[in-house]
């Protein structure tokens, strides 16, 4: 180590790195890593000569690594590729590996550099990447710093100083590439494959922002649990396919029916989310009425032969500035309940 990391303070920057960085010999054995990549295997920088192989790769990922360092050492390629990793902690990590050669100053290839960057990440991580341009900016400069450290510090070539500016430069090209992901991540985590309409992750993201506001005593809105009467029996009766072309056509009609300024989600199987605009309790219960009718009236056309009518119960309750969300949808709940109980295709709004 001290040989090839000079110093303190390079391993110092190399450990703050949210990156995994790794030094492989010619024998695919682990001559050193940073702290990420400790966390990563579950075993101590001191221990690696004892572990000759870990990416935590099994079955055709661990071919993938293993052919991709053959062919960094046998003829100096650059290797750029995609890998889950099973953590000892039972986690898996979906990791993008960067592979150079490490060249002695004689010009011979004497081992393995790499990096892995954790493309999975939780969603506050995920927000960073999205919506904090300066984080990515920071991260990109402190790469830049790293490559620079590298190329005075390492004893490798001035050909290797130019391979190492590259692998900088891919760096940054992958970083950007992440972020273009988490965005496209970012649209699929908040809809749901089957209706296109906001799930309840975006709901319960959504909805606490707007009960946030001020509100009008005498114009609160309603929040409502959107409910399709005796859907398993569209199941039964018609199979899967036509349920789901059932909620798709409810949630089309729905969307068309209500307005931009309500908040409406799919928040769990037949059940659909629906929060107003600041509007009085009657104007609010005639909206979720004329929705009510405007499904009741709509057929769905499933065949030459068929065609499926249905209904929906909504269950309602006012809102109040700054009210609990979870007790809100409780108090809706039961509404809807009172809605089934009272026969279907009603709307309860409940105190």
């Amino acid at each position: 180590m001290s040989r090839l990391l000079p110093g303190c303070e390079l391993e110092s920057i190399l450990d703050s790195l949210p990156l995994a960085v790794f030094l492989k010999s010619r024998d695919l054995g682990y001559t050193w890593c940073n702290r990420r990549f400790e966390e990563i295997c579950g075993c101590l920088r001191t221990d690696l000569p004892e572990r000759l192989a870990f990416e935590g790769l099994k079955g055709p990922e661990a071919d993938k690594a293993r052919e991709s360092d053959l062919a960094v050492l046998n003829s100096g390629e650059h290797r750029i590729y995609d890998a889950r990793i099973s953590c000892p902690c039972g986690m898996s990590i979906d990791a993008r590996f960067l592979k150079i050669p490490a060249i002695n100053r004689a010009g011979d290839i004497v081992g393995i550099i790499g990096v892995a960057i954790d493309l999975t990440g939780d969603r506050e991580a995920e927000r960073k990447l999205l919506h904090n341009l300066d984080y990515m900016a920071e991260e990109n400069a402190r790469l830049e710093r790293i490559a620079s450290d590298l190329q005075t510090s390492l004893a490798f070539s001035e050909d290797n100083a130019a391979q190492l500016a590259e692998l900088a430069e891919q760096i940054d090209s992958q970083k950007q590439s992440i972020a273009e992901q988490n965005e496209q991540i970012r649209r699929l985590m908040y809809r749901d494959d089957n209706t296109g309409l906001h799930n309840r992750r975006y709901f319960f993201d959504t909805a606490p922002l707007m009960l946030s506001q001020p509100a009008d005593p005498a114009r609160p809105g309603l929040l409502a649990i959107a409910d399709i009467d005796f859907f398993k029996s569209i199941n039964d009766r018609f199979g899967h396919a036509a349920g789901d072309a059932a909620l798709r056509s409810f949630a089309q009609v729905a969307a068309d029916a209500l307005p931009e300024t309500a908040l409406f989600c799919r928040v769990g199987g037949e059940e659909f989310a629906i929060l107003t605009a600041p509007m009085s309790i009657p104007e609010a219960e005639a909206l979720l009425n004329r929705l009510r009718e405007t499904i009741g009236a709509h057929h769905l056309h499933l065949g030459p032969e068929s065609n499926l009518n249905f209904t929906i119960s909504i269950g309602a309750t006012p809102l109040c500035a700054g009210g609990n969300l979870d007790e809100l949808l409780h108090a809706a709940d039961n509404a809807l309940y009172m809605a089934k109980r009272g026969g279907r295709d009603r709307v309860v709004v409940g105190a």
